[in-house]
């Protein structure tokens, strides 16, 4: 990533550059394409995917919306399981848990009772029961996608910030090699996180329409250039459509590491 901003100021480095953002996009499918063609890396939840599809949905059941019986019915079978443990059916549970900012409490319940496989193999049928809901609830589907992206571009809640290990069965600690600097670090961190007007600084919504104006100012000044932006913009615009928790600082650090380098770039006089 440093080396194709560092190209981004030659002036006859548009082509390589090219050529190395090229290659960037060119391993990444590869390595896509190698989670397909060898089942046994894993592939990850099919519900973790789905994240704000089925928090639509589950706003849907929690405002009461009408849903026909087929309808669900089709819920319900998604992750029956549930009813063993609540004896409640999938979609009173949904109700009584649905939580607008994160999809852990209902995707959690699928991959828990192992029931991903079932939605991969009928992911055609949710998809139509996705698409009957949206249309009949499109304001309810637009406010559900909001409240799990606007800790993205609206300055709403964000994770916190945590300087110590959760307990793990992976052996993970915490080892301080310099007492005096994690202490003076952490307290910085605390103080922008604490105060009220220093936290926005921090807040992955800051981070994200900085990216985009130095976007704008790119591409008025050099425009040849606004290619520079496509990656660090690209990975946020699909938290729009695929995020599972909002305002996770933890999904957005490729911006925080990119706003350096692309803020040297647009401010070099040298490169004109």
């Amino acid at each position: 990533m440093f080396f194709i901003f560092w190209l981004g100021h030659k002036k006859d480095g548009e082509s390589i550059r090219l050529a190395v953002m090229g290659c960037v996009v060119a391993i990444s499918v590869v390595l896509v394409a190698g989670l397909r063609l060898f089942p046994e890396i894993g592939q990850g939840y099919e519900s973790e995917k789905l994240s704000i599809p089925i928090q639509q949905i589950s706003r849907v059941i929690a405002e009461d919306k009408e849903l026909s019986k087929e309808e669900r019915q089709a819920v319900d079978a998604l992750c029956p399981e549930v009813s063993h443990m609540t004896g409640q059916t999938f979609s009173q549970f949904i109700h009584d848990n649905y939580n607008p900012w994160r999809a852990d409490e209902i995707k959690g319940q699928i991959q828990f009772w192992g029931r991903d496989a079932y939605l991969k193999k009928h992911k055609l049928a949710y998809l139509k029961l996705w698409l009957s809901l949206g249309l009949r609830y499109p304001n309810t589907y637009f406010e559900a996608w909001v409240r799990m992206t606007n800790g993205y571009w609206g300055w709403r809640g964000h994770s916190d910030y945590h300087h110590f290990v959760y307990k793990n069965d992976l052996g993970v600690k915490n080892v301080i090699l310099l007492p005096k600097v994690n202490q003076a670090v952490n307290a910085y961190l605390l103080f922008m996180q604490e105060n009220t007007i220093m936290k926005y600084f921090l807040h992955p919504s800051s981070a994200w329409w900085c990216c985009v104006a130095f976007l704008l100012m790119q591409l008025r000044k050099k425009r040849e250039r606004g290619n520079l932006y496509v990656l660090p913009l690209t990975v946020v615009w699909t938290l729009f459509v695929a995020v599972p928790l909002n305002g996770e600082v933890r999904y957005v650090y490729i911006l925080y590491g990119c706003l350096p380098f692309l803020a040297a770039i647009l401010f070099d006089r040298t490169a004109e």
